[in-house]
Protein backbone atom coordinates (compact mmCIF):
# COMPACT_ATOMS: atom_id res chain seq x y z
CA UNK A 1 0.00 0.00 0.00
CA UNK A 2 1.53 3.48 -1.12
CA UNK A 3 1.33 6.38 1.84
CA UNK A 4 0.22 8.67 -0.70
CA UNK A 5 -3.10 8.67 -2.46
CA UNK A 6 -1.87 8.23 -5.90
CA UNK A 7 1.54 8.85 -7.89
CA UNK A 8 2.01 11.50 -10.19
CA UNK A 9 0.93 9.99 -13.78
CA UNK A 10 1.99 12.32 -16.30
CA UNK A 11 0.90 12.96 -19.79
CA UNK A 12 3.71 15.71 -21.09
CA UNK A 13 5.55 17.79 -19.76
CA UNK A 14 6.58 21.48 -20.17
CA UNK A 15 8.68 24.37 -18.98
CA UNK A 16 7.01 27.77 -18.50
CA UNK A 17 9.43 30.51 -19.22
CA UNK A 18 10.59 32.27 -15.07
CA UNK A 19 9.52 35.38 -16.45
CA UNK A 20 5.70 34.86 -17.74
CA UNK A 21 3.47 37.48 -16.18
CA UNK A 22 0.00 37.29 -13.81
CA UNK A 23 -2.64 36.39 -16.74
CA UNK A 24 -4.75 39.46 -16.63
CA UNK A 25 -7.86 37.55 -19.03
CA UNK A 26 -8.09 34.68 -18.32
CA UNK A 27 -9.05 31.36 -21.19
CA UNK A 28 -10.03 29.42 -18.15
CA UNK A 29 -10.17 25.96 -18.53
CA UNK A 30 -12.48 22.87 -18.26
CA UNK A 31 -12.66 22.18 -14.67
CA UNK A 32 -12.72 25.62 -13.23
CA UNK A 33 -15.86 26.18 -15.63
CA UNK A 34 -16.91 23.15 -14.67
CA UNK A 35 -16.67 24.49 -10.75
CA UNK A 36 -17.91 27.61 -11.16
CA UNK A 37 -13.98 28.75 -10.87
CA UNK A 38 -14.83 31.14 -13.39
CA UNK A 39 -17.27 32.72 -12.48
CA UNK A 40 -16.86 33.14 -9.09
CA UNK A 41 -13.31 34.85 -9.41
CA UNK A 42 -15.74 37.35 -12.10
CA UNK A 43 -18.23 37.82 -9.09
CA UNK A 44 -16.49 38.15 -5.93
CA UNK A 45 -12.81 39.36 -6.80
CA UNK A 46 -12.45 39.68 -2.92
CA UNK A 47 -12.81 36.01 -1.93
CA UNK A 48 -9.26 34.50 -2.35
CA UNK A 49 -9.02 32.34 0.93
CA UNK A 50 -7.16 35.72 2.39
CA UNK A 51 -6.25 34.87 6.11
CA UNK A 52 -6.65 31.22 5.85
CA UNK A 53 -3.89 28.99 6.81
CA UNK A 54 -4.08 25.06 5.51
CA UNK A 55 -1.71 22.32 6.45
CA UNK A 56 -0.67 19.98 3.92
CA UNK A 57 0.20 16.82 5.10
CA UNK A 58 2.58 15.19 2.75
CA UNK A 59 5.52 15.44 1.06
CA UNK A 60 6.39 18.85 1.47
CA UNK A 61 6.54 21.95 -1.03
CA UNK A 62 8.61 22.54 -3.92
CA UNK A 63 10.17 26.03 -2.45
CA UNK A 64 11.94 26.55 -5.85
CA UNK A 65 8.73 26.37 -7.38
CA UNK A 66 7.66 30.16 -9.21
CA UNK A 67 3.89 29.45 -8.87
CA UNK A 68 3.98 28.72 -5.44
CA UNK A 69 6.41 31.73 -4.30
CA UNK A 70 4.83 33.85 -1.63
CA UNK A 71 2.07 30.96 -0.63
CA UNK A 72 3.85 28.86 1.63
CA UNK A 73 3.36 30.28 5.48
CA UNK A 74 5.84 31.49 7.47
CA UNK A 75 5.61 31.30 11.35
CA UNK A 76 5.73 34.91 12.75
CA UNK A 77 7.15 32.99 16.25
CA UNK A 78 9.93 31.97 14.95
CA UNK A 79 13.42 33.72 13.91
CA UNK A 80 15.35 32.36 11.34
CA UNK A 81 18.40 30.43 11.22
CA UNK A 82 19.32 31.24 14.94
CA UNK A 83 18.93 28.06 16.02
CA UNK A 84 16.48 28.44 18.85
CA UNK A 85 13.06 27.33 19.29
CA UNK A 86 11.42 31.12 19.74
CA UNK A 87 8.17 29.99 19.74
CA UNK A 88 8.29 27.57 22.20
CA UNK A 89 6.62 24.45 20.04
CA UNK A 90 9.32 21.87 20.10
CA UNK A 91 10.51 22.62 16.43
CA UNK A 92 14.15 24.31 15.98
CA UNK A 93 13.91 27.01 12.91
CA UNK A 94 10.92 26.07 11.54
CA UNK A 95 9.78 29.08 10.13
CA UNK A 96 8.18 27.30 6.73
CA UNK A 97 6.79 23.98 8.06
CA UNK A 98 8.72 21.05 8.91
CA UNK A 99 10.19 18.05 7.54
CA UNK A 100 8.98 14.92 9.27
CA UNK A 101 11.00 12.67 6.98
CA UNK A 102 14.13 13.73 7.55
CA UNK A 103 13.42 15.59 11.09
CA UNK A 104 14.52 19.05 9.90
CA UNK A 105 12.89 22.56 9.30
CA UNK A 106 12.93 21.63 5.25
CA UNK A 107 10.15 20.01 4.00
CA UNK A 108 11.36 20.34 0.60
CA UNK A 109 8.96 18.06 -2.10
CA UNK A 110 11.33 15.29 -3.38
CA UNK A 111 8.41 13.44 -5.75
CA UNK A 112 6.25 16.04 -6.57
CA UNK A 113 2.99 15.04 -5.05
CA UNK A 114 3.00 17.56 -2.16
CA UNK A 115 3.57 20.61 -4.73
CA UNK A 116 0.76 19.59 -6.75
CA UNK A 117 -1.83 19.76 -4.09
CA UNK A 118 -0.15 23.58 -2.61
CA UNK A 119 -0.73 24.00 -6.71
CA UNK A 120 -4.30 23.03 -6.97
CA UNK A 121 -4.62 25.22 -3.67
CA UNK A 122 -2.95 28.23 -3.81
CA UNK A 123 -0.66 28.19 -6.89
CA UNK A 124 -0.40 32.12 -8.89
CA UNK A 125 -2.05 31.60 -12.66
CA UNK A 126 -0.31 29.35 -15.29
CA UNK A 127 -1.25 28.06 -18.64
CA UNK A 128 -1.88 24.27 -18.50
CA UNK A 129 -0.51 22.03 -21.15
CA UNK A 130 -4.32 22.23 -22.66
CA UNK A 131 -3.89 25.58 -23.48
CA UNK A 132 -6.22 27.08 -21.03
CA UNK A 133 -5.48 29.15 -18.06
CA UNK A 134 -5.58 28.12 -14.31
CA UNK A 135 -4.94 29.37 -10.57
CA UNK A 136 -5.65 28.07 -7.00
CA UNK A 137 -8.76 28.10 -5.75
CA UNK A 138 -7.89 29.87 -3.07
CA UNK A 139 -5.04 31.90 -4.33
CA UNK A 140 -4.03 34.28 -0.85
CA UNK A 141 -4.43 30.94 1.47
CA UNK A 142 -0.84 30.41 2.91
CA UNK A 143 -0.15 26.78 2.70
CA UNK A 144 1.66 24.85 5.77
CA UNK A 145 3.96 21.93 4.06
CA UNK A 146 4.28 19.27 7.03
CA UNK A 147 6.54 16.01 4.52
CA UNK A 148 5.86 12.69 6.17
CA UNK A 149 6.70 10.34 3.05
CA UNK A 150 9.74 9.16 1.57
CA UNK A 151 11.26 10.50 -1.72
CA UNK A 152 9.56 8.15 -3.82
CA UNK A 153 5.95 8.11 -2.51
CA UNK A 154 5.54 4.71 -2.56
CA UNK A 155 6.76 3.36 1.01
CA UNK A 156 4.05 2.57 3.29
CA UNK A 157 5.02 1.23 7.02
CA UNK A 158 4.00 1.86 10.47
CA UNK A 159 6.61 4.50 10.59
CA UNK A 160 4.52 6.51 7.86
CA UNK A 161 1.45 6.81 10.01
CA UNK A 162 3.65 7.90 13.29
CA UNK A 163 5.02 10.40 11.20
CA UNK A 164 1.12 11.55 10.50
CA UNK A 165 0.51 11.32 13.89
CA UNK A 166 3.43 13.73 14.86
CA UNK A 167 2.51 16.53 12.42
CA UNK A 168 -1.25 16.42 13.81
CA UNK A 169 -0.11 17.15 17.47
CA UNK A 170 2.02 19.83 16.48
CA UNK A 171 -1.14 21.14 14.38
CA UNK A 172 -3.45 20.36 17.70
CA UNK A 173 -0.97 22.13 19.42
CA UNK A 174 -0.75 24.98 17.51
CA UNK A 175 -3.78 25.92 15.23
CA UNK A 176 -4.97 28.29 17.65
CA UNK A 177 -2.13 30.68 17.90
CA UNK A 178 -1.05 29.92 14.31
CA UNK A 179 -5.01 30.19 12.80
CA UNK A 180 -5.18 27.10 11.01
CA UNK A 181 -8.32 26.10 10.14
CA UNK A 182 -7.96 23.23 7.55
CA UNK A 183 -6.04 20.17 7.06
CA UNK A 184 -5.23 18.31 3.63
CA UNK A 185 -4.39 14.88 4.12
CA UNK A 186 -4.23 13.23 -0.14
CA UNK A 187 -3.03 9.99 1.58
CA UNK A 188 -4.29 6.72 2.54
CA UNK A 189 -3.31 4.39 5.34
CA UNK A 190 -4.40 0.88 6.91
CA UNK A 191 -6.93 0.97 9.13
CA UNK A 192 -5.48 -0.49 12.45
CA UNK A 193 -2.51 1.52 11.84
CA UNK A 194 -4.64 4.50 11.77
CA UNK A 195 -6.28 3.22 15.24
CA UNK A 196 -2.95 2.88 16.83
CA UNK A 197 -1.13 6.01 15.94
CA UNK A 198 -3.39 9.62 14.60
CA UNK A 199 -7.25 8.67 15.30
CA UNK A 200 -6.99 10.05 18.62
CA UNK A 201 -5.46 13.25 17.32
CA UNK A 202 -8.24 13.72 13.93
CA UNK A 203 -10.84 13.25 16.80
CA UNK A 204 -9.65 16.17 18.80
CA UNK A 205 -8.89 18.30 15.99
CA UNK A 206 -12.93 17.52 14.63
CA UNK A 207 -13.84 18.81 18.24
CA UNK A 208 -11.99 21.64 18.01
CA UNK A 209 -13.49 22.79 14.51
CA UNK A 210 -10.80 21.91 12.38
CA UNK A 211 -11.93 20.51 9.18
CA UNK A 212 -9.86 17.59 7.89
CA UNK A 213 -10.59 16.70 4.35
CA UNK A 214 -9.09 12.90 2.46
CA UNK A 215 -9.14 11.02 -0.13
CA UNK A 216 -11.79 8.58 -0.25
CA UNK A 217 -9.97 5.96 -2.36
CA UNK A 218 -9.68 5.07 -6.86
CA UNK A 219 -8.87 1.51 -5.89
CA UNK A 220 -12.56 -0.14 -6.99
CA UNK A 221 -16.05 0.67 -6.34
CA UNK A 222 -16.58 -0.42 -2.66
CA UNK A 223 -19.02 0.95 0.16
CA UNK A 224 -15.89 1.09 2.30
CA UNK A 225 -13.46 4.60 2.01
CA UNK A 226 -9.56 4.48 2.42
CA UNK A 227 -8.75 5.79 6.08
CA UNK A 228 -8.34 8.43 7.47
CA UNK A 229 -11.45 9.55 5.04
CA UNK A 230 -13.26 6.46 6.58
CA UNK A 231 -13.20 8.30 10.18
CA UNK A 232 -15.89 10.10 11.06
CA UNK A 233 -14.31 12.70 12.76
CA UNK A 234 -12.54 12.81 8.63
CA UNK A 235 -14.42 14.96 5.67
CA UNK A 236 -14.08 12.37 2.86
CA UNK A 237 -13.12 13.74 -1.28
CA UNK A 238 -14.18 11.46 -3.99
CA UNK A 239 -13.77 12.56 -7.81
CA UNK A 240 -15.90 13.53 -10.89
CA UNK A 241 -14.26 13.59 -14.08
CA UNK A 242 -14.18 15.91 -17.21
CA UNK A 243 -18.23 14.78 -18.07
CA UNK A 244 -18.84 15.46 -14.49
CA UNK A 245 -19.44 11.70 -13.63
CA UNK A 246 -18.05 9.86 -10.92
CA UNK A 247 -15.98 7.25 -12.04
CA UNK A 248 -16.22 3.34 -11.58
CA UNK A 249 -12.69 3.21 -9.42
CA UNK A 250 -14.05 5.94 -6.92
CA UNK A 251 -14.62 4.08 -3.64
CA UNK A 252 -17.93 5.19 -2.66
CA UNK A 253 -20.67 4.53 0.23
CA UNK A 254 -22.97 6.43 2.07
CA UNK A 255 -19.66 7.46 3.99
CA UNK A 256 -18.60 9.66 1.14
CA UNK A 257 -19.15 13.38 1.78
CA UNK A 258 -18.51 15.63 -1.28
CA UNK A 259 -17.04 15.36 -4.50
CA UNK A 260 -14.20 17.76 -6.65
CA UNK A 261 -12.18 17.56 -10.48
CA UNK A 262 -10.03 14.01 -9.96
CA UNK A 263 -8.90 13.50 -13.67
CA UNK A 264 -6.34 15.24 -16.10
CA UNK A 265 -5.54 17.95 -13.86
CA UNK A 266 -3.29 20.40 -14.81
CA UNK A 267 -0.90 20.58 -12.05
CA UNK A 268 2.32 22.19 -10.62
CA UNK A 269 5.29 19.81 -10.61
CA UNK A 270 8.75 20.27 -9.34
CA UNK A 271 11.56 21.76 -11.38
CA UNK A 272 9.16 24.89 -12.39
CA UNK A 273 7.09 22.64 -14.71
CA UNK A 274 3.69 21.27 -15.03
CA UNK A 275 2.20 17.65 -15.31
CA UNK A 276 -1.13 16.57 -16.91
CA UNK A 277 -2.52 14.08 -13.53
CA UNK A 278 -3.55 10.54 -13.77
CA UNK A 279 -6.74 10.14 -11.85
CA UNK A 280 -6.96 9.60 -8.19
CA UNK A 281 -8.49 11.27 -5.65
CA UNK A 282 -5.38 12.93 -4.46
CA UNK A 283 -7.00 15.32 -6.48
CA UNK A 284 -10.12 16.58 -5.33
CA UNK A 285 -9.11 16.94 -1.87
CA UNK A 286 -7.34 20.09 -2.35
CA UNK A 287 -9.99 20.95 -4.62
CA UNK A 288 -12.34 20.99 -1.83
CA UNK A 289 -9.49 22.74 0.37
CA UNK A 290 -9.38 25.34 -1.48
CA UNK A 291 -13.15 25.44 -1.46
CA UNK A 292 -13.40 25.53 2.22
CA UNK A 293 -10.66 28.31 2.49
CA UNK A 294 -13.01 30.84 0.37
CA UNK A 295 -16.31 29.69 2.85
CA UNK A 296 -14.03 30.44 6.06
CA UNK A 297 -12.72 33.79 4.73
CA UNK A 298 -16.47 34.48 4.71
CA UNK A 299 -17.25 32.84 8.03
CA UNK A 300 -14.25 33.27 9.96
CA UNK A 301 -15.72 31.87 12.78
CA UNK A 302 -17.40 28.90 11.57
CA UNK A 303 -16.12 25.59 12.39
CA UNK A 304 -14.75 22.96 9.84
CA UNK A 305 -18.53 21.10 10.14
CA UNK A 306 -20.49 24.60 9.55
CA UNK A 307 -17.73 24.86 6.31
CA UNK A 308 -18.71 21.40 4.99
CA UNK A 309 -22.20 22.34 5.40
CA UNK A 310 -21.73 25.32 3.25
CA UNK A 311 -20.19 23.14 0.53
CA UNK A 312 -22.57 20.27 0.41
CA UNK A 313 -25.86 21.95 0.52
CA UNK A 314 -24.70 24.98 -2.44
CA UNK A 315 -22.80 21.76 -4.23
CA UNK A 316 -23.75 20.45 -7.69
CA UNK A 317 -26.25 16.80 -7.17
CA UNK A 318 -24.16 14.28 -8.50
CA UNK A 319 -26.69 11.11 -9.14
CA UNK A 320 -24.39 7.95 -9.11
CA UNK A 321 -25.53 4.62 -10.72
CA UNK A 322 -25.38 2.81 -7.81
CA UNK A 323 -27.90 4.69 -6.07
CA UNK A 324 -27.02 7.95 -4.15
CA UNK A 325 -26.32 11.04 -4.86
CA UNK A 326 -23.32 13.02 -3.45
CA UNK A 327 -22.52 16.71 -4.03
CA UNK A 328 -19.86 18.24 -5.76
CA UNK A 329 -18.10 21.60 -5.10
CA UNK A 330 -19.50 24.63 -7.22
CA UNK A 331 -17.55 27.46 -6.06
CA UNK A 332 -19.83 30.09 -7.55
CA UNK A 333 -22.95 29.40 -5.66
CA UNK A 334 -20.85 28.25 -2.03
CA UNK A 335 -19.39 31.59 -1.73
CA UNK A 336 -23.22 33.18 -2.63
CA UNK A 337 -24.46 30.75 0.12
CA UNK A 338 -21.74 31.61 2.76
CA UNK A 339 -22.38 35.14 2.54
CA UNK A 340 -26.43 34.68 2.66
CA UNK A 341 -25.44 32.52 6.14
CA UNK A 342 -22.52 35.09 7.30
CA UNK A 343 -24.97 38.11 6.61
CA UNK A 344 -22.21 40.41 4.67
CA UNK A 345 -22.28 41.36 1.02
CA UNK A 346 -19.21 42.06 0.65
CA UNK A 347 -16.60 39.90 3.43
CA UNK A 348 -13.19 41.12 3.80
CA UNK A 349 -11.03 39.70 6.55
CA UNK A 350 -8.77 42.66 6.02
CA UNK A 351 -10.27 45.52 8.25
CA UNK A 352 -8.08 48.37 6.54
CA UNK A 353 -7.96 48.32 2.76
CA UNK A 354 -5.93 49.94 0.98
CA UNK A 355 -8.27 51.43 -2.01
CA UNK A 356 -5.16 51.59 -4.05
CA UNK A 357 -4.01 48.94 -6.41
CA UNK A 358 -0.39 47.44 -5.07
CA UNK A 359 1.65 47.68 -8.56
CA UNK A 360 3.06 43.99 -9.71
CA UNK A 361 6.63 43.77 -9.41
CA UNK A 362 8.77 43.16 -12.48
CA UNK A 363 12.03 41.35 -12.24
CA UNK A 364 14.44 43.42 -14.34
CA UNK A 365 18.33 43.45 -14.48
CA UNK A 366 20.34 44.84 -11.58
CA UNK A 367 21.94 47.14 -13.50
CA UNK A 368 19.83 47.67 -16.49
CA UNK A 369 21.15 45.28 -19.05
CA UNK A 370 21.36 41.58 -18.74
CA UNK A 371 25.08 39.98 -17.90
CA UNK A 372 26.79 39.03 -21.21
CA UNK A 373 29.38 35.75 -21.56
CA UNK A 374 32.80 35.81 -20.40
CA UNK A 375 32.03 38.70 -18.11
CA UNK A 376 31.32 38.65 -14.33
CA UNK A 377 28.27 37.48 -13.11
CA UNK A 378 28.90 39.75 -9.47
CA UNK A 379 26.53 37.46 -7.06
CA UNK A 380 25.85 40.54 -5.14
CA UNK A 381 24.30 42.11 -8.31
CA UNK A 382 21.29 39.36 -8.18
CA UNK A 383 18.02 40.62 -10.77
CA UNK A 384 15.41 43.56 -8.89
CA UNK A 385 11.96 42.26 -8.26
CA UNK A 386 11.96 41.39 -4.44
CA UNK A 387 11.45 38.60 -2.32
CA UNK A 388 9.85 35.62 -4.52
CA UNK A 389 10.32 37.32 -7.18
CA UNK A 390 14.53 37.75 -8.12
CA UNK A 391 15.99 36.06 -5.25
CA UNK A 392 14.44 33.83 -1.77
CA UNK A 393 15.92 34.68 1.54
CA UNK A 394 14.61 33.18 4.85
CA UNK A 395 16.01 35.90 7.14
CA UNK A 396 13.49 38.51 5.92
CA UNK A 397 15.59 41.16 7.62
CA UNK A 398 16.41 44.41 5.15
CA UNK A 399 20.13 45.33 5.35
CA UNK A 400 21.80 48.48 3.60
CA UNK A 401 24.97 47.37 2.34
CA UNK A 402 25.44 47.64 -1.46
CA UNK A 403 22.30 48.00 -1.89
CA UNK A 404 18.73 47.72 0.38
CA UNK A 405 18.26 43.58 0.49
CA UNK A 406 17.55 40.73 3.33
CA UNK A 407 20.43 39.01 1.16
CA UNK A 408 22.91 38.95 3.63
CA UNK A 409 26.43 41.09 1.66
CA UNK A 410 29.63 41.65 2.88
CA UNK A 411 32.54 43.31 1.73
CA UNK A 412 35.03 41.25 -0.41
CA UNK A 413 39.02 40.75 0.17
CA UNK A 414 39.14 38.07 -2.51
CA UNK A 415 40.71 39.64 -5.75
CA UNK A 416 38.92 42.50 -7.41
CA UNK A 417 37.14 43.25 -3.93
CA UNK A 418 33.69 44.55 -3.97
CA UNK A 419 30.99 42.58 -2.06
CA UNK A 420 30.23 39.02 -1.92
CA UNK A 421 26.97 36.75 -0.79
CA UNK A 422 26.81 35.23 2.58
CA UNK A 423 25.15 33.16 5.16
CA UNK A 424 23.09 31.00 2.20
CA UNK A 425 20.78 28.93 3.27
CA UNK A 426 18.95 25.80 1.97
CA UNK A 427 16.83 26.01 -0.14
CA UNK A 428 17.01 29.85 -1.18
CA UNK A 429 17.80 31.18 -4.23
CA UNK A 430 19.22 34.45 -6.36
CA UNK A 431 18.65 34.84 -10.11
CA UNK A 432 20.30 36.93 -12.62
CA UNK A 433 19.06 37.96 -15.89
CA UNK A 434 22.03 36.52 -18.81
CA UNK A 435 22.19 36.99 -22.65
CA UNK A 436 23.69 34.18 -24.22
CA UNK A 437 24.70 35.04 -27.88
CA UNK A 438 25.28 32.02 -29.65
CA UNK A 439 24.19 28.61 -28.99
CA UNK A 440 26.60 25.80 -27.70
CA UNK A 441 28.24 24.53 -24.80
CA UNK A 442 29.64 26.53 -21.83
CA UNK A 443 31.65 26.05 -18.71
CA UNK A 444 30.61 28.16 -15.25
CA UNK A 445 32.92 29.36 -13.06
CA UNK A 446 31.79 29.93 -9.87
CA UNK A 447 33.67 31.71 -7.13
CA UNK A 448 33.07 30.10 -3.59
CA UNK A 449 34.30 29.90 -0.43
CA UNK A 450 33.18 27.58 2.52
CA UNK A 451 33.32 27.41 6.30
CA UNK A 452 32.86 23.16 6.36
CA UNK A 453 31.85 20.64 3.97
CA UNK A 454 28.84 19.46 3.23
CA UNK A 455 27.90 22.68 1.52
CA UNK A 456 25.82 22.14 -2.17
CA UNK A 457 24.15 24.18 -4.92
CA UNK A 458 22.93 23.93 -8.68
CA UNK A 459 22.42 26.50 -11.06
CA UNK A 460 19.27 26.59 -13.90
CA UNK A 461 18.34 28.45 -16.80
CA UNK A 462 14.61 28.65 -17.20
CA UNK A 463 13.52 26.31 -14.48
CA UNK A 464 16.06 23.93 -16.24
CA UNK A 465 18.71 22.50 -13.80
CA UNK A 466 21.83 22.41 -16.11
CA UNK A 467 24.70 21.35 -13.53
CA UNK A 468 23.22 19.19 -10.87
CA UNK A 469 24.41 19.32 -7.67
CA UNK A 470 27.77 21.66 -7.05
CA UNK A 471 29.38 20.70 -3.81
CA UNK A 472 31.89 23.56 -2.20
CA UNK A 473 34.80 22.26 -0.39
CA UNK A 474 36.04 23.55 2.83
CA UNK A 475 38.03 26.41 2.61
CA UNK A 476 40.10 25.41 5.90
CA UNK A 477 41.23 27.89 8.24
CA UNK A 478 42.96 30.52 5.69
CA UNK A 479 39.10 30.90 4.30
CA UNK A 480 40.66 30.82 0.54
CA UNK A 481 38.40 31.78 -1.95
CA UNK A 482 38.18 28.73 -4.69
CA UNK A 483 37.29 28.46 -8.03
CA UNK A 484 34.81 25.42 -9.13
CA UNK A 485 34.53 24.94 -13.06
CA UNK A 486 31.31 23.23 -13.96
CA UNK A 487 31.84 21.77 -17.95
CA UNK A 488 29.30 21.36 -20.25
CA UNK A 489 26.21 23.44 -20.11
CA UNK A 490 24.34 23.45 -23.27
CA UNK A 491 22.80 26.67 -23.60
CA UNK A 492 20.18 28.17 -26.17
CA UNK A 493 21.38 31.70 -27.69
CA UNK A 494 19.11 34.10 -26.76
CA UNK A 495 17.68 35.96 -22.69
CA UNK A 496 17.50 33.95 -20.16
CA UNK A 497 17.05 34.26 -16.18
CA UNK A 498 19.94 31.59 -14.50
CA UNK A 499 18.87 30.87 -10.82
CA UNK A 500 21.66 30.03 -8.30
CA UNK A 501 19.57 27.44 -5.86
CA UNK A 502 21.55 26.39 -2.46
CA UNK A 503 21.04 22.85 -1.83
CA UNK A 504 22.53 21.40 1.22
CA UNK A 505 24.69 23.00 4.08
CA UNK A 506 27.71 22.56 6.01
CA UNK A 507 27.57 22.33 10.01
CA UNK A 508 27.46 25.77 10.38
CA UNK A 509 24.05 25.88 8.31
CA UNK A 510 25.22 27.72 5.62
CA UNK A 511 26.08 26.39 1.86
CA UNK A 512 28.66 28.47 1.25
CA UNK A 513 29.60 32.38 -0.08
CA UNK A 514 29.03 33.48 -3.19
CA UNK A 515 31.55 35.82 -5.09
CA UNK A 516 30.98 35.96 -8.82
CA UNK A 517 30.27 33.75 -11.46
CA UNK A 518 31.00 33.13 -15.01
CA UNK A 519 30.00 31.55 -18.35
CA UNK A 520 32.74 30.88 -21.09
CA UNK A 521 31.83 29.41 -24.19
CA UNK A 522 33.72 25.72 -25.36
Amino acid sequence: MNGLSSRPQPTSCAIESLEARRLLAMNWGPYPQLIDQDKAVADFPNITGKGVNIAIIDSGIDFNHPKLQGKIWTNPGEIAHDGKDNDGDGLIDNTNGWDYYRGDNFPNDENSHGTQMAGIIAAWPFRGLDGFDYQGIAPDAKVIPFKVADPTGSQYDIGFCQRIERALRWIEANHERYNISIVNMSIRVKEADFRKTFADEVRRLNQAGVLMIASAGHYGNSTQLEWPAADPNVYSAGMVNERDQIPPEEQRGPELDILGPGSNIPILHKGSSYLISGEATSYPTPFIAGAAALVKQIMPNATGAQIMDVLKDSGMPIHDPGGLTYPRIDLDDAIRLAIKRHGSPDPDPDPDPDPTPTPTKKQTPFKGSPFNINSRIEAENFDNGGEGISFHDTSHRKRKLYRSTPVELRASKDTGAGYYVDLTRRGEWLEYTVRITAAGKYNLQSRVQSAGSGGSFHVEFDGADKTGAINIADSGRQARWKTITTRGLSLAAGRHVMRVFFDSVTSKRIAGHFNWFKLIKT
